[in-house]
Formats: structure tokens, sequence, C-alpha cells
């Protein structure tokens, strides 16, 4: 998720914005 935008890991999981 890290590799991802901040938009697609919000869009997968709100908690993957920390992470």
């Amino acid at each position: 998720m890290l590799l991802l935008p901040a938009a697609l890991q919000t869009n997968v999981s709100p908690a993957a914005n920390v992470t």
C-alpha cells in the first residue's frame, strides 16, 4: 500500500494511510 497513491490507500482502507 505504501507504493500506491494516498487516494487508493484510503479507498482500500483508511488505516492504510498511517501505514
